[in-house]
């Protein structure tokens, strides 16, 4: 494709994400609004996760020429990495690191119109409609003990924030900082004064509306005093595991030292970055912001999307292979691949899709997700498309499998299965290997029709033969797959006498080593 046609596919490409019905309803955002709105039914469907749910904010890096560069709104925060651009606030799993749910940050005026914000204000209608978004995602309700617990910063905590939660049937436990409007903040501040670190004091109280709070205040260090809002039942107060804090002495002896803190504040602090992880990896290692250069603003927010998508599923992957370690005891292949790996395969999956708009792939909800502290091994759930002879097979969570062929070893994450003649179902399979040199083979194919052409190492294999084959792909468009599978009776011939050549080699080899003896 030419520079020039991949240039204008782009600049009309975020139009394959707009609803032009919202426009006529005034939405500024109307071409991106669905988009967000179908990821989030889409992980609300489709992904489980754990009772504890993390809220936070991310940036979609965006630095116009002018004013807002196209955007109906852009935000600004100096803290950021990507201090410029448009915020999204999110709620993600502590256990897997996927995003859940998105909400844009629309602007102030925009924000007045969304539900609930003229009843509970901007940050606690906001965590309202992230829970609305998220709550029971792959979650046995059957439970009676059953309990979900969202964690917040600063900017969403309040006392009625974790008021209205609990009206709604969910925990919440935040940091309190400037949102401390009936939080007994300078009370504990002048009560924790003279005490040491590792001690906390906790309040109890009943609202107007009979909700019962928790006031926390925690002191990790002589002078610094941590303030905590929390509904009646999200955790234990009582004694957890330690803090080590690592210092100098006068000396410049590493020293460290163990300070105490409740068990609710262990489990607060021990998932309360994983956005933060989640940005750093999208932001600094994919970098796609980065790499794919636009000054079209809607296209960046696509392109943002598409790194949250791309991070989501790789952390997806590394928790199955996490899983699978967990069930077999046994260090697997993939254990350390890194995200550019994962995105190249990815991106060749796409290439080669075999799905159309009349077989799309049936979607099965994954298994539950236990406790954050007591996770089990997730089960592998696939689902299955029959057309005509060809039958293609998706996994939402699965390992690779291996096939062995003499010393060398392959794995493949997805394959296409096809039927010969005889009723024999071949899978084409890729080789997924981090030193590819020392795993791809020549196509079997090419070397008994074209030996002289056999220099170029296969992509693909027969995971049921064995055997390399080439497969079409960006840079191949033979099929010697396919011509295997239509000849088979040939080729069974060919690995006969293929056979019977290596023996009578071998044994050839074992006489000349007796006569040598």
């Amino acid at each position: 494709m030419k520079e020039e046609r991949f240039n204008d596919l782009r600049r009309e490409f975020s139009y394959c994400m707009a609803s032009p019905t919202k426009e006529l309803y005034d939405d500024p955002w109307w071409r991106i609004s669905t988009f967000i709105e179908e990821f989030n039914e889409k992980r609300f469907k489709h992904v489980a996760a754990s009772r504890w749910k993390i809220l936070d904010e991310l940036m979609c890096a965006y630095v116009p020429r002018s004013d807002t560069g196209g955007l109906p709104n852009l935000t600004f925060i100096i803290r950021k990495p990507e201090p410029l651009g448009t915020e999204m606030k999110c709620v993600a799993c502590p256990k897997t690191g996927i995003m859940l749910g998105l909400e844009i940050q629309r602007g102030k005026n925009e924000m007045k119109k969304l539900e609930l914000h003229k009843k509970l204000g901007a940050t606690s209608s906001c965590v309202a409609r992230l829970a609305g978004l998220t709550s029971g995602s792959g979650q046995p309700h059957e439970d009676a003990n059953h309990f979900e617990v969202f964690a917040g910063d600063s900017w969403f905590s309040s006392v009625r924030t974790a008021e209205y939660m609990s009206t709604r049937g969910y925990h919440f436990i935040g940091q309190v900082k400037n949102a401390h409007k009936r939080f007994p903040k300078d009370w504990l501040n002048k009560a924790m004064d003279e005490m040491a670190a590792g001690t906390w004091l906790v309040l109890r109280a009943t609202t107007a509306k009979g909700v019962n709070l928790i006031a926390m205040g925690y002191k990790y260090c002589k002078t610094k005093v941590l303030h905590f809002i929390m509904t009646e039942g999200c955790g234990s107060t009582d004694p957890g595991q330690p803090y080590i804090a690592k210092f100098r002495n006068r000396d410049g002896k590493l020293v460290k030292k163990h300070i105490a803190r409740p068990k609710v504040l262990v489990e607060f602090f021990g998932v309360a970055n994983i956005i933060d992880v989640h940005n750093h990896i999208r932001q600094g290692t994919l970098r796609l912001e980065k790499r794919w250069r636009t000054e079209d603003c809607w296209f960046r927010l696509f392109t943002s999307m598409v790194g949250i998508i791309l991070t989501d599923c790789w952390l997806g992957y590394k928790f199955a292979i996490k899983m699978a370690e967990k069930r077999s005891r046994r260090r697997h292949r993939h254990h350390d691949i890194t995200l550019q790996e994962f995105t190249d395969w990815m991106a060749n999956a796409m290439i080669n899709n075999p799905y159309t708009k009349n077989t799309e792939p049936e979607f099965v909800d994954l298994a539950v997700l236990q406790d954050v502290d007591s996770v089990q091994a997730t089960s592998t759930t696939t689902s299955s498309i029959t057309t005509g002879e060809q039958t293609t097979t998706t996994a939402e969570s699965t390992t690779a499998g291996s096939m062995t062929a003499g010393s060398t070893t392959q794995q493949s994450v997805s394959s296409i299965t096809y039927e010969s003649r005889g009723g024999k179902i071949h899978s084409v399979c890729k080789f997924i290997q981090k030193h590819w040199k020392e795993t791809r083979q020549r196509c079997r194919w090419c070397t008994y029709t074209k030996p002289a052409e056999c220099n170029i190492r296969a992509w693909h294999y027969c995971k049921e033969c064995a055997a390399a084959f080439c497969y079409p792909g960006p840079r191949n468009k033979r099929n010697c797959f396919m011509e295997h599978v239509q000849k088979h009776d040939q080729w069974l011939r060919w690995e006969h006498s293929r056979r019977l050549h290596r023996q009578r080699n071998t044994e050839a080899k074992k006489q000349l080593r007796k006569r040598h003896r």
